[in-house]
């Protein structure tokens, strides 16, 4: 399963939202 990349990913961009350096 190709999850684990995917769940990383996804972890580190709500992080990136959360810290405002995405609208």
């Amino acid at each position: 399963m190709a999850s684990l990349a995917t769940n990383k990913w996804y972890l580190r961009y709500l992080q990136e939202v959360a810290n405002g350096n995405l609208e």
